[in-house]
Order: structure tokens, then C-alpha cells, then sequence
């Protein structure tokens, strides 16, 4: 079954590379999130990365208002019970808020 996604996650290379697109766009005044590190586990996100981490993201807004995820893969995801689960694409626009 295909579901709708309301943002758009363009791969990045690394977590490192990922910090730094993080700090760059900070730098030129674009609001980010917060560093969300997604889990293998029941919680889905950690605040800091551990070993059931498989993604690392951070999302804002675009020039044109499109919602972004930057994302950069820690380690290979695992199957689990939780991986059916459908994960909430707007997590984070308390965090961002909406663009004026």
C-alpha cells in the first residue's frame, strides 16, 4: 500500500556531513529541529544516538515552504515489531513551526 508523505528526505552522505548541513543552514538563519536520532525500538526517537539508532535527522522548512528532513543512516535498520508502525511525517513541526 502506498501512503502519502508530506515532506521530502533527500539522503545525506554521513551523521557528520549531516551535523554540518545542520549547522550551515542554522548559520544562514533557516530554522531547524532539534538532532532526532530514530530507533529500532518502541520509543521511535532517542535523544541522542545509541545502539538501536539506525537514522539521524533533523527537518525545516524550504524557501518555498516545503517541509524537509535531512537524514543520514547510522547503521542498517533491523526488523522489529515497532518497523510496521507508521512514524508521524510532522514530529517535528512543534519544534520548527509552521513557515509564515
Amino acid at each position: 500500500m502506498l501512503r502519502r508523505s508530506r515532506h521530502c528526505t533527500p539522503p545525506c552522505p554521513s551523521p557528520q556531513q549531516l551535523k554540518e548541513y545542520r549547522k550551515r543552514l542554522a548559520k544562514a538563519g533557516v530554522v531547524v529541529s532539534p538532532m532526532l536520532y530514530h530507533s529500532d525500538g518502541p520509543e521511535q526517537f532517542t535523544p541522542q544516538a545509541d545502539e538501536k539508532t539506525s537514522f539521524a535527522s533533523f527537518y525545516f522548512f524550504g524557501p518555498d515552504g516545503e517541509y524537509l528532513e535531512l537524514a543520514a543512516q547510522v547503521r542498517p535498520a533491523r526488523c522489529s515489531a515497532s518497523a510496521s508502525r507508521v512514524l508521524p511525517a510532522h514530529g517535528a513541526l512543534g519544534v520548527v513551526g509552521r513557515p509564515a
